[in-house]
């Protein structure tokens, strides 16, 4: 292969020589490489169910759910994977397990997907604006200084500013050439006001970059549904750009 670009199957097949001679550390650190967005979207998604009070704040770290999902893959590898694409899907899979699983034992939230995508989808119809007032604090800031969750709890934003052409791009939203700093900032927080299981949805589409059949099956809904969400965002961020004072 000196020479050749690697593919995602040529790292799978290393991948699955590592968990088959049971090489612990270089398939941990291979499937680091394979999903490189993998580690900062459970950190968001942490974060976020920090800011919904759905966990107690600082009680559990991005790394150890990473920890147990990898470990989980590699102890099952044989009876869990069976090509590329399905082991992206058993890691996001594993990792919507174990945060559903926090989410149960902290709020005793036992809603079904049915009923919280019912309810998302009919949130995504209101009319939506943002409000944009006080400081907003990115969320890569929250590993460098302190702060009181309280006072940054409605303030923290979702969307590094790298991300907004990723997420525009993938979603086929219109933007214009260039945005002032307050149109950025009303991306990011439309983003970051998105409901929980929708912003799952874009993120695994958008960053992630899975499939409409591979977002379905983490979720155990059909592709259509996975669609329909999809499209409710692109509208909602299409008339919040439709705002934008742009000749």
């Amino acid at each position: 292969m000196e020479g050749e670009k690697m593919t995602k199957k040529d790292d799978f097949i290393k991948i699955k020589k590592h968990a088959e001679s049971h090489d612990r550390d270089s398939f941990n650190s291979m499937l680091e490489d394979f999903v490189p967005v993998f580690r900062s979207m459970i950190r968001k998604k942490l974060k976020k169910m920090e800011i919904n009070n759905e966990i107690p704040e600082n009680m559990y770290k991005a790394d150890e759910i990473i920890d147990e999902v990898y470990l989980d893959i590699f102890n099952n590898f044989s009876n869990k994977v069976k090509d590329e694409s399905h082991l992206k899907i058993e890691m996001f899979k594993d990792a919507y397990r174990i945060l559903s699983n926090l989410k149960t034992k902290h709020l005793n939230n036992t809603l079904s997907v049915d009923a919280i995508m019912d309810q998302e989808l009919k949130e995504l119809e209101e009319p939506y604006s943002v409000n944009i007032d006080g400081e907003f604090m990115e969320l890569d800031e929250l590993d460098d200084i302190s702060y009181h969750q309280d006072d940054y709890k409605d303030k923290i934003l979702l969307l590094e500013d790298e991300k907004i052409p990723e997420l525009t791009q993938s979603l086929e939203i219109p933007v214009p050439d260039t945005m002032t700093n307050e149109e950025e900032l009303q991306i990011k927080k439309a983003y970051t006001d998105l409901p929980d299981f929708t912003q799952s949805v874009v993120d695994y589409f958008a960053f992630a970059k899975l499939t409409l059949n591979e977002i379905a099956e983490i979720h155990s809904i059909n592709v259509d549904e996975v669609s329909e969400i999809i499209d409710k965002v692109k509208k909602r961020f299409d008339t919040l750009i439709e705002g934008f004072n742009h000749p």
